[in-house]
């Protein structure tokens, strides 16, 4: 059946659980065959009905797709049952001109959050004596559900890897260069793209899983896969490691390594578990095939690794890794030329404006990051560049932004002296720095949207009356994102007390100040 004539047939299900249920089928690449079919036997009297039939490579797939959340064990162990009979799939078979297949069954209970820990010994029994028998209970839908928004159909290495789906064996011999690291033999070499998506899978770590990977972070697919839209493929050169098997039959010793050797790749589905990398690889499943068939990956390749020694790789390869100081790469990305307007852009000229903000009000006091810093109790350039754009005051220029702010920091130095720049106040740290730029944000955007008439100079006298130490011990108890606006929310509350009449309407909610 043809994709588009799929997706009508799909899209005329009644049952909204199995339409939903075949759509996310279809998106992983399964092929659909039927929904809603009674099968007929031999005599022309009805066995059941079938929700759902898929096919994928050699395998039938029988859905049956329920949301009745009392519907107990017994509705399931009848699906499993019916559909287990040699006769009942022989109709099947007959009546959809079907050649052989491995027939997998799958029962959707959509009305049953996880596993119930106290489940039914038969319906066990059923489930755990075949691979061919799977229960998908609705946070496993939701979950593949939500990989497949992440990464397309390549959520189907995933879904495969739950059903403990078994391809044919192939493969194909490829160059590869033998080493050790340490006392393990490892394969290096590079493979395409295509080749790693189809044979790589993750194990990963969910509520009935013993794998050990995160979940999909997908920001940093996007992130990898405008990259490589944008032909900086060398923002991420390192290699994949895996773990494959049969690569070689003979595995050389120590003296005669490294060694170029003929290794056998996989060409099988979900023969490759993935250590380190995934969002590496899974960044290209996002973007076009015709972009994707360009590249090729570096790999490294452990053997039949054993599984302990393999989560154990993954631990210490997560814990030992040494990430790059935010605030150094902040200093690096400003030393390069953006397009206007784009966040890098403003970046770059936040991190000027530091520059020179540290050369007067701050007085030396801004950690750059630099090799020869110490950082102590200084204000870092990611909170501060952070604070400068989130809150928008970053200008065309860093003339113009450091000229708006010279006005600012004036007046806090003129009516807040105690509280300003300076090693243990409280806008000289980190903290005080981002409810300082969300407070000068929402005086803004009350000015522009005519809640508030108040000039800067008299906003910072009135604030100058309302912070005090008692106010200061209340806002430490806020911390990050959240805590700048709920501290400046704090602070506006107290002008409201204070001057009614001039701070009523003034609004510190954003959302309630948006066109």
């Amino acid at each position: 059946m043809l994709l588009a004539e799929a997706e009508k047939k799909i899209a005329g299900i009644v049952d909204e659980s199995e339409r939903n249920v075949a759509h996310l089928l279809l998106n992983i690449g399964f092929s659909f065959l039927e929904c809603n079919q009674k099968i007929l036997n031999s005599d022309e009297k009805n066995i059941g009905e079938i929700d759902l039939l898929f096919t994928f490579e050699n395998y039938l797939f029988i859905i049956e797709v329920s949301k009745d959340r009392h519907s107990g064990s017994s509705k399931k162990i009848s699906f499993f049952s019916k559909w287990d009979r040699k006769e009942n799939l022989n109709s099947l078979r007959k009546q959809f001109n079907l050649s052989p297949r491995k027939v997998q069954r799958i029962y959707f209970d959509l009305g049953t959050k996880k596993k119930p820990e106290n489940s039914s010994v038969e319906l066990d029994l059923i489930t755990k004596k075949t691979k061919m028998n799977k229960i998908a209970y609705l946070d496993d839908y939701e979950y593949f559900v939500n990989c497949t928004k992440k990464i397309g159909s390549w959520a189907k290495n995933d879904f495969l890897d739950w059903l403990d789906f078994e391809d044919e064996k192939k493969s194909k011999v490829i160059d590869a260069i033998q080493y050790y690291i340490g006392e393990i033999p490892v394969f290096c070499f590079v493979e395409k793209v295509e080749s790693l998506l189809h044979t790589c899978y993750v194990s990963r770590r969910r509520t009935n899983d013993v794998g050990y990977q995160r979940t999909l972070k997908e920001n940093r697919v996007v992130g990898i896969s405008k990259n490589i839209k944008k032909g900086d493929g060398l923002s991420f050169p390192n290699s994949i490691l895996i773990n494959a098997p049969d690569l070689s039959d003979e595995i050389l010793p120590p003296e005669e390594c490294p060694k170029a050797v003929k290794i056998h790749f996989p060409l099988s589905y979900n023969t490759c578990r993935i250590i380190d990398g995934q969002h590496r690889l899974l960044g290209f499943s996002v973007v076009p095939s015709e972009i994707r068939k360009m590249y090729s990956l570096p790999v490294i390749a452990l053997q039949d690794y054993d599984r302990k020694k393999e989560i154990k790789t993954f631990v210490d390869v997560n814990s030992k890794q040494q990430r790059i100081d935010g605030n150094l790469i902040l200093l690096l990305k400003a030393d390069l030329d953006w397009k206007e307007n784009t966040t890098e852009f403003k970046e770059k000229i936040a991190v000027g404006v530091a520059r020179e903000l540290n050369d007067s009000f701050f007085n030396n006091r801004i950690y750059f990051g630099m090799s020869e810093e110490t950082k102590g109790d200084k204000i870092t350039l990611t909170t501060l560049v952070s604070a400068l754009v989130r809150n928008h005051q970053v200008y065309d220029s860093v003339v113009s932004t450091n000229r708006k702010l010279r006005e600012i920091f004036s007046y806090m130095q003129q009516y807040l002296p105690n509280y300003s720049f300076k090693p243990n106040t409280y806008f000289g740290q980190n903290r005080g720095v981002s409810v300082l730029f969300r407070l000068i944000h929402l005086l803004q955007r009350n000015f522009e949207a005519n809640k508030i008439q108040i000039p800067k100079e008299q906003f910072f006298k009135d604030l100058s009356t309302v912070l005090n130490d008692d106010a200061i011990q209340r806002l430490d108890d806020y911390y990050g994102e959240g805590g700048a606006n709920a501290s400046a929310h704090l602070l506006i509350s107290e002008l409201k007390t204070k001057f009614p009449t001039k701070y009523s309407k003034m609004e510190s909610n954003l959302n309630q100040l948006r066109d």
